[in-house]
């Protein structure tokens, strides 16, 4: 059985989009920006966004800017999809905890949480979010990304184990992880050992990827493309639940393909801020070191849009 306040919150779920924060000339949070952006999600069918660290640019925010994002995510939603909000990358437990119930009283509907420390043990991750999972008053989801390994003299990253996740999702206010493994067999290994007790959200944002994690209980996925155009990601969701794999397939070919092939060759996140901007969502300002796109860079953007427009005809 999948935890009750996940049941409660997330039956139905569709895919889950990451949320680019756009920023003004002077690098403040575009907070107009944020509601824009949700506006165009909602109303081409996203049904659940989330402020993630990476996608969200948290290395580049503060403490109160997290929270800020969190709360202006939420009010700009509105009621309208479901909102994971999330708590800063680095932190003591205590102001995670503050971040956390301070995204909660907003009405985030889950807050997903980084282990801030490194890899002593399971026992100290365990009771890390255990604690902050009896406290929060919003059910919590784990950001599964690799911990520093403190133990030995290699170091290195830890992933979370699926002996550690299933510790986890027996704690009833933990509803859902977001897989971020560091190899695709200890992927499968979470996705496939946890999916009857939690929400899956595998990493990576690629509708190829979930072609894999759906036969192995993954729920959801975290999206790429449809983060510009919202209607591929969710057709192509459509798709995979009624089990037209081949036309699933054909959308991954013809939609993701060319434009994971440009876009990771630039930078993932600029190029995506890039081509929101092109279509008129957010501005292409971002917040230093972060650079945009050159000018080259930038046409080859405009013209993978533009070929997606064209084929979008055919969805």
């Amino acid at each position: 059985m999948v935890n009750p306040a996940a049941t409660d919150r997330f039956v139905g779920i569709g895919p889950v989009y990451p949320m680019v924060t756009p920023f003004t000339s002077d690098e403040a949070i575009d907070e107009p920006g944020v509601g824009r952006y949700l506006d165009h999600l909602i109303d081409r069918g996203a049904s659940c966004v989330l402020v993630t660290a990476g996608t969200s640019r948290f290395n580049l925010l503060d403490h109160d800017e997290v929270n800020r994002l969190n709360v202006v995510t939420v009010k700009a939603a509105a009621g309208r999809c479901r909102v994971i909000a999330a708590t800063p990358m680095i932190g003591s437990f205590r102001q995670i905890e503050a971040s956390a119930q301070f995204a909660a009283d907003a009405g985030a509907d889950a807050v997903m949480v980084l282990y801030t420390e490194r890899y002593y043990g399971d026992e100290p991750v365990v009771a890390f979010f255990s604690t902050l999972a009896d406290r929060c008053r919003a059910p919590v989801m784990i950001h599964a990304n690799p911990m520093r390994n403190a133990l030995g003299i290699d170091g290195g990253a830890r992933d979370y184990t699926i002996g550690l996740v299933k510790r986890l999702a027996d704690h009833a206010n933990i509803v859902g992880i977001k897989e971020e493994c560091s190899s695709k067999h200890r992927a499968y290994e979470v996705i496939r050992g946890s999916s009857g007790k939690i929400l899956n959200i595998p990493a990576g944002g690629s509708m190829r990827k979930y072609l894999l994690d759906a036969h192995v209980g993954a729920q959801t996925y975290l999206t790429g493309v449809g983060n510009v155009f919202p209607e591929i990601e969710e057709t192509f969701f459509r798709c995979v639940k009624s089990g037209d794999w081949p036309r699933a397939e054909a959308i991954v070919r013809d939609f993701e393909d060319p434009v994971f092939e440009a876009f990771f060759r630039i930078g993932w996140h600029t190029a995506l801020k890039s081509a929101l901007a092109q279509i008129g969502v957010m501005e292409p300002y971002e917040r230093r070191p972060l650079t945009p796109p050159t000018d080259v860079q930038v046409g080859e953007i405009r013209r993978v849009v533009e070929e997606l427009k064209t084929k979008m005809a055919s969805l």
